[in-house]
């Protein structure tokens, strides 16, 4: 957690490190992030009209030095559960405005107020809620039906296509797969049994993991109970190959 200091610029009153943090905050419009304990303000936790979310901060299960894991507590791992969200969300609407992002995340966080008596109206919008707000973006995004193709070629398709749901953040399945070709790009789409428009999601944002040198690009459906396919083609040099079918996979509320 970062938070504005007034008067700070005196000399002397503070390190110029810390001087350059607050205004690196301040120039790139940063929010304060208070750490909860289940819903509850933490106790190392600071507090006031001008937070903006929480997040969970107390105990929590991360990567500690060298090669191990562990448990800590901060606003340091408070943060970074909200900088997760943001990334999800834009990962599902990649051209919303990062004010929309924030709007969406304050008006879908859960409610803690009440059961923090008279700290109630200091720990901002309450605790972040990462389903509700996936929700909040994919309501808000607009689908991009899929565009023309490069002409299919002498090129070698995709392996071992997959799609996985992850009901438990929302909305949201991982297409993964795999190619050793460095330089191509992919047309990644896919249907539903509701409707056949190939809804093309590529244009948002896709990872390659080089430890297991897989491909993934996440894909949001529009409501729970659906059932759909994914292809994949990939583009060398102008050229497409074949496109791969993934298996059909249904969101699970």
């Amino acid at each position: 957690m970062i938070k504005y200091i007034i008067g700070y610029t005196g000399p002397g009153y503070i390190a110029q490190n810390i001087k350059d943090a607050i205004d690196y905050y301040n120039a790139k419009s940063g929010i304060v992030v208070f750490a909860a304990d289940s819903g509850l303000r933490a106790s190392f936790s600071n507090y006031g009209d001008w937070i903006e979310i929480s997040a969970p901060g107390v105990s929590v299960y991360s990567t500690m030095l060298g090669t191990s894991y562990g448990y800590a507590s901060g606003t340091s791992m408070a943060c970074p559960h909200i900088a997760g969200v943001l990334a999800l969300g834009k990962a599902v609407a990649p051209s919303m405005p990062n004010s929309d992002l924030l709007g969406c995340m304050y008006s879908s966080a859960e409610d803690v107020d009440g059961s923090n008596g008279a700290y109630a109206g200091k720990l901002g919008a309450g605790l972040v809620d990462a389903p509700a707000f996936l929700a909040c973006v994919g309501d808000s995004s607009d689908p991009v039906t899929t565009t023309t193709k490069p002409p299919v070629g002498d090129v070698e398709p995709v392996k071992d296509l997959k799609v996985k749901m992850h009901r438990k953040v929302g909305r949201f399945g991982v297409a993964a797969w795999r190619y050793l070709t460095p330089e191509a790009t992919f047309v990644v789409e896919f249907q539903t049994n509701v409707d056949a428009t190939w809804v093309r999601v590529d244009e948002s944002r896709l990872y390659h993991d080089e430890t297991d040198g897989m491909f993934y690009q996440t894909l949001h459906l529009p409501d729970c109970g659906i059932k759909g396919i994914a292809r994949v083609t990939a583009v060398v040099g102008g050229v497409a190959s074949e496109p791969m079918y993934s298996n059909i996979f249904k969101m699970k509320c």
